[in-house]
């Protein structure tokens, strides 16, 4: 048993004074928790959405974050062609299709805009801001304005190929600057969380893999603009290509049969997140040439492991239904689009089922680190006296090794 210093009253008007004079100082209220659903913008992918979020409140009744969070920072990072912009355009696509704006910034001038439209991705002026900057602070201010003026998404490709205006405008016998990008990442950043707060707008960094020249470890998480990126960004996912899946066509040269690349099995690690509960959990999905994330192909493979759909050699079997072939399934998953919703809403709720149990204290340490203090400092040492004349309030401390709720 342990007796707190200072009474709920006495606690109670240094709060009330402290809100006072930082309101009449700053003009600023406290804020308070969010109770709600936080806002957020749809991903485009499932998996992503149960990633980031997924979690229902503890009503029940809604999610935390089904999507990418507004009014923070994401970044998406990998190797090369591991799906950064293909997911990155299936969230434009379903921001179009919400109804929202969305910016494109391609600092890489790489875009391929008929694979972009093959998505679903619509280049209206009125639906979709597409620029090229030259220059990183151009990109800036081209930020500052999509936030202010309210564009839902802003992407940003890539954090890599964004060139300072100091370092563009150099010859090129004149020596580098080291660290320059990261520099003026660290200068700007802070204000884009500024410019962020209050707002509907969600920026997202495509990011590349870079390796330290000074480090003799294989270290695959090493990416560009210094660690300001890392340190600012709320959701972090790698990407990292698993496999790439073939099928067996003709040659259009040689007319010979050989095995043809269509599709890359990605998979998605939650490095970081400050929204859910979620950090270091992954998911995978199927990237299809051609048309971007295959939500039929990655619902299967999802279901699979859960036994929710049955694989038996080359034969899927749900419920009543057996067809042979993962492709033909797919067809018959297109065609059948209320099968398609039973079978997704049944892994939804797997995904959720299976969230990790809250660390019990028992599981966290070995013992109960304030008892342990107690018995090397004495009581008296570790927990002032009750002065008298106050009202004191009583924390019994309760026995551990319940299990966790």
């Amino acid at each position: 048993m342990a007796t707190v210093k200072k009474s709920d009253a006495k606690k109670t008007d240094i709060a009330a004074q402290a809100i006072q004079f930082i309101e009449k100082a700053t003009g600023q209220k406290p804020l308070g928790a969010h109770t709600t659903t936080w806002p957020h913008i749809p991903s485009g992918c499932a998996t992503v959405n149960t990633l980031i979020g997924g979690s229902l409140l503890p009503d029940g009744k809604g999610f935390i974050c089904p999507g990418l969070p507004c009014q923070r920072i994401v970044e998406i990072y990998g190797a090369e062609s591991s799906g950064k912009t293909t997911a990155a355009l299936q969230a434009i696509v379903a921001v179009q299709a919400a109804g929202g704006v969305a910016m494109f910034l391609d600092f890489e001038n790489a875009l391929h805009h008929g694979y972009a439209k093959s998505i679903g991705v619509d280049f209206d002026k009125s639906k979709l801001l597409y620029y090229a900057p030259t220059t990183l602070e151009e990109g800036m201010k081209m930020i500052y304005i999509g936030i202010a003026t309210g564009v839902k998404l802003i992407v940003v490709d890539s954090v890599s190929a964004m060139v300072p205006k100091a370092e563009l405008e150099k010859k090129l016998d004149d020596p580098a600057k080291i660290g320059a990008l990261a520099a003026a990442m660290s200068t700007n950043l802070p204000k884009v969380v500024q410019w962020l707060k209050g707002k509907e707008s969600c920026l997202v960094f495509i990011n590349q893999i870079r390796s330290l020249i000074s480090s003799q470890a294989k270290d695959t998480d090493n990416t560009s603009g210094g660690k300001a990126v890392k340190f600012y960004a709320s959701i972090r996912l790698k990407l990292t290509r698993i496999k790439s899946e073939f099928i067996e066509r003709p040659d259009p040269i040689t007319l010979r049969k050989k095995n043809i690349p269509y599709g890359n099995l990605v998979q998605i690690k939650v490095v970081k997140n400050k929204i859910d509960s979620k950090q270091g959990q992954t998911g995978e999905v199927f990237i299809r040439y051609g048309s971007g994330i295959d939500e039929y192909i990655t619902l299967i493979e999802s279901a699979i492991p859960r036994k929710i759909v049955v694989k038996n050699g080359a034969q899927f079997n749900y419920g009543q239904v057996s067809v042979r072939g993962r492709e033909a399934f797919r067809r018959f998953l297109i065609e059948n689009p209320k099968v398609y919703v039973e079978i997704q809403q049944k892994v939804t709720a797997a995904l959720l089922a299976a969230a990790p149990e809250a660390i019990s204290d028992d599981e966290a340490g070995d013992g109960d680190i304030l008892s342990d203090m107690g018995k090397e400092l004495g009581d008296d040492q570790l927990f002032d006296s009750e002065p008298e004349g106050e009202t004191s309030e009583v924390i019994e401390s309760e026995e551990s090794g319940g299990e966790a709720a």
